[in-house]
């Protein structure tokens, strides 16, 4: 699974499928780095007199809203091996979750 870890991480990077400013869940970019560099683009623009707007937005939950089929064509789509979408598929397919309290 480590594999495919490092394979899901470094194939969207590496054929710049991500949005330059996405800085969560990527290699040497955090919520820090996000922070500096909006900071100083801010103190810029308020230096040249310019309007400043920002909208943060977290998406973590996001994921379970994903619709699986579309998931896994995007997945053969970008050339992910054939092995690594049936491990997603059998993931996804007929889960089902619980929840205990004891």
């Amino acid at each position: 699974m480590k594999h495919v870890n490092l394979h899901l991480k470094s194939y969207p990077e590496c054929n710049k499928l991500l949005y330059y400013r996405q800085f969560w869940f990527r290699s040497n970019h955090s919520c820090q780095t996000a922070l500096i560099k909006y900071i100083d683009e801010w103190l810029s623009a308020i230096d040249n007199n310019e309007i400043v707007s920002t909208v943060f937005i977290y998406l973590s939950i996001a994921f379970d809203f994903v619709n699986h089929d579309i998931f896994l064509e995007k997945l053969k789509l970008y050339g992910m091996h054939e092995t690594t979408i049936k491990c997603f598929s059998s993931y996804l397919k007929d889960r089902d979750q619980q929840t205990y309290v004891s």
